[in-house]
């Protein structure tokens, strides 16, 4: 649906939108990689070489490059050690006992479906391909100590019984990383790690408690770290650029969120159902397709300090967040702030222009902060469900969707004094507390005008008024006496004045012809 709504949105004509959304999101992240990739092996990018891996200088076995005789990057010929040429595939301890030496396989390594216990590869420094470590029911532990370049992805996932992921130097995996469903696991660290080409995903490990990237800088794809029960942190003090999805969700004992380096993600970030997170920090988060923070019950504290480019925000169903500060968005996409029950404050003193915008069943909202927003896009601007007592948008001139303003209980006045364009309807409904509706600059309402059930109101300004594209609703407003509509002459599709005050006064050159009852 999300999906959806945000193609809707992105199909629009619209001078908040068009040439900004793809002008500042498309970043080609992968294309680090193939510089990366070749630096891994000696190599500046764009060099030409017939065969990349392979340096004709004499054998340095500490360079991190394959020269001389070398059968794979530091290893093998003068440098000592052995390369496994194809692929190597591990299901017994008698396999072992023979690769003690092996300190290069070109191909890929496979773990697969094994009774071993323990996994020791001393020697090893670089895998060309992939290494997927699967199904072996007794493994508790894995030595690759050395293991310092995987050319592919690495797999990680069903091994019942191992305690601990421990890979002291890798330092670049050129692809992906999947550890999932360990159902003993309780550690990961990668000390040196810096770099990852494609994925990285961290899934459904239910002992997990302690996550170490603490050298992880760039993530070209995406970060998904989903349904590990016992992990309480989520730190990466390096992490700055991930160039697809961030998803954080589902993690039942997650506390903290600290991401204060991250300045963009490519494609969506959402941090949902974590249902004991207290704090979500996106100190330096400047730029993000779409940002999800939802269904997080007890959190407190979210730090968007430099967030100033969004597409879509949705924060919601945050049952204990008291303040929402965004002070750097200026321009937005559709943002919703919904259902957060505490939340008290909510702050965007610099934004000027949005899509859509909808804060509904906020129920402790008092003050709402928007005193730069001049223009809202075809989604409309939709506030209801809170505890304001006055809502003055002092700069907002033009709504090219609707305008709805329904159900806020203490809200007693509305006081819109810029806006003359509205381009679609304009709906005012069961404010109980509401006495005032000033729309002085108001000339045309694009479909239907509904002013409803606020039993308070006794006094309505709409002296510019002109025309009501469909259906002109001024109903059950128990304390409206006096309607007063000088410059309206053209309604689509009739006029209703119903249930308003006893003794109802009416004037305006439209009534000449059309009935005003209380």
């Amino acid at each position: 649906m999300v999906g959806e709504h945000l193609q809707h949105l992105r199909g629009k004509s619209n001078s908040v939108w068009d040439g900004w959304y793809y002008s500042s999101m498309q970043v080609d992240v992968r294309s680090l990689f193939v510089c990366l990739s070749l630096a891994v092996w000696g190599y500046a990018c764009g060099k030409g070489t017939d065969d990349p891996t392979i340096d004709p200088r004499a054998a340095t076995c500490s360079d991190g490059i394959q020269n001389g005789d070398e059968t794979s990057m530091d290893c093998g010929g003068a440098c000592g050690g052995r390369t496994i040429p194809g692929i190597l595939n591990i299901t017994n301890d008698t396999d072992l006992d023979s690769l003690a030496d092996v300190c290069g396989v070109q191909g890929s390594l496979f773990i697969f479906g094994t009774d071993l216990t323990t996994v020791e590869l001393p020697q090893l420094l670089t895998v060309g391909e992939r290494i997927k470590i699967e199904q072996n029911v007794s493994m508790s532990a894995i030595g690759l100590p050395k293991l310092e370049v995987v050319g592919n992805d690495m797999e990680i996932s069903n091994n019942a019984a191992l305690l601990e992921i421990v890979l002291p130097a890798l330092n670049t995996q050129n692809y992906g990383i999947a550890i999932k469903n360990n159902a003993e696991l309780t550690r990961i660290t990668f000390a040196e790690l810096s770099t990852i080409g494609a994925n990285i995903d961290i899934e459904s490990n239910p002992h997990l408690t302690t996550l170490m990237l603490d050298e992880l800088g760039v993530i070209g794809e995406g970060l998904k770290i989903s349904d590990n029960a016992a992990l309480t942190s989520v730190t990466f003090p390096k992490l700055s650029l991930v160039g697809g999805d961030m998803t954080i969700e589902n993690n039942a004992a997650l506390i903290t969120v600290t991401l204060d380096q991250v300045s963009m993600v490519g494609e969506d970030l959402s941090i949902s159902q974590n249902n004991q997170l207290t704090t979500v920090t996106l100190s330096e988060l400047s730029t993000v397709a779409s940002l999800f923070i939802t269904y997080n019950k007890i959190l407190t504290t979210v730090t968007l300090s430099e967030l100033r480019t969004v597409p879509y925000l949705s924060i919601e169903d945050n049952d204990q967040l008291p303040t929402l500060d965004l002070p750097k968005i200026s321009m937005g996409g559709a943002i919703y702030i919904e259902s957060n029950k505490a939340l008290t404050t909510l702050t965007l003193p610099v934004l000027s222009e949005v899509i859509s915008m909808t804060i509904e069943y906020n129920d402790e909202l008092t003050t709402l902060t928007l005193p730069m927003l001049r223009q809202v896009g075809v989604g409309g601007l939709s506030i209801s469900g809170t505890a304001l007592t006055t809502l003055t948008l002092d700069k907002l001139s033009q709504v090219d969707g609707g305008l709805s303003i329904g159900s806020n209980d203490e809200l007693t006045a509305l006081t819109l004094d810029k806006l003359s364009q509205l381009g679609g309807d304009l709906d005012i409904r069961e404010n109980a507390a509401l006495t005032t509706i000033a729309l002085p600059a108001l000339t045309e309402v694009g479909r239907s005008l509904a002013i409803v059930s606020n039993g308070a109101l006794t006094t309505l300004t709409l002296e510019l008024l002109r025309k009501v594209g469909i259906t002109l609703g001024i109903v059950s407003n128990a304390g409206l006496d006096t309607i007063s509509l000088p410059a309206l002459t053209e309604v689509g599709d009739g006029m209703y004045i119903q249930n308003n005050a006893n003794g109802l006064s009416c004037t305006g050159p439209y009534f000449a012809a059309n009935t005003c009852s209380h």
